[in-house]
């Protein structure tokens, strides 16, 4: 058994999450810019 097996920690489970880092809006995967406050700084997450 592994370290992360004996945490619980499971791996990548296909989910993947596209926000804004300003406001917290989701956004598309091919967002340049969000759609709410203007910025250019989008946070992607894989879960």
């Amino acid at each position: 058994m592994g370290v992360l097996d004996a945490l619980g920690v499971r791996g990548h489970d296909g989910t993947t999450r596209y926000e804004c880092r300003n406001c917290g809006r989701e956004l598309t995967a091919d967002a340049e810019e969000c759609t709410g406050c203007g910025s250019g700084e989008i946070a992607h997450y894989e879960f």
